[in-house]
């Protein structure tokens, strides 16, 4: 298909577990290519805000670097730890109705300055599809 086309994927023709291993690679990093670039595009200076889950650091890695290579000023990595079902299990309304003045400070820095967000939502690309 166009998609496998455009990401290069193919049945896998390597027998070595390396092989493999740089054929996945090369495929996360054309995702990222495509998320920084396309998906959020990524200007000169901007600044990018990128959440990812805990278990996909080294994909976030990759889109840090490609937002760098954009030309990205400022890139921000917030890890999150998929912890918002404990969350309204067991914490108090009172607390959940209320937003901290930092955290509503930094989103409007942020807006003010005109950045880009990214949210990873799975560690393998494409599962979810």
């Amino acid at each position: 298909s166009e998609w496998q086309r455009f990401f290069g994927i193919r049945e896998p023709t390597m027998d070595t577990e390396k092989g493999m291993q740089n054929d996945f690679t090369g495929i996360l990093r054309k995702y990222a290519e495509l998320a920084v670039r396309i998906g959020v595009n990524v200007q000169p200076g901007q600044l990018m805000v990128l959440t990812s889950p805990v278990d996909a650091p080294f994909f976030a890695r990759l889109c840090v670097e490609e937002a760098y290579r954009a030309g990205a000023g400022e890139v921000r990595v917030n890890f999150d730890e998929r912890t918002d079902k404990l969350r309204y299990q067991y914490e108090a309304q009172d607390s959940m109705t209320s937003i901290a003045p930092w955290r509503i400070e930094q989103k409007q820095n942020d807006i003010d300055r005109q950045c880009c967000f990214l949210y990873l939502k799975s560690s393998t690309p494409g599962l979810l599809a």
